[in-house]
């Protein structure tokens, strides 16, 4: 994902992105944070969800409200 290799390349830790300010441009799997009011779960979670390119899938009791790429595997 180019947003990874970029913050790496720079020397930088990755840091949530407001969904207000931009959303993902590759569909994908994302690390997600969202407030949840919902029957089994109430408050704010972080959470992995997946982005479609237009909409992330989500069930109705849950607003998303940063995201961030997911990080990279760990490799031993």
């Amino acid at each position: 994902m180019q947003y990874i290799e970029q913050m790496m390349q720079k020397g930088e830790r990755m840091e949530w992105i407001s969904v207000k300010d931009r959303l993902p441009e590759e569909p994908g799997t994302y690390l997600v944070s969202c407030v949840s009011n919902g029957p089994y779960f109430c408050g704010t979670h972080t959470i992995t969800a997946q982005w479609n390119g237009k909409c992330w899938w989500r069930t109705k009791y849950q607003k998303f409200t940063h995201w961030m790429p997911m990080p990279e595997p760990v490799k031993e």
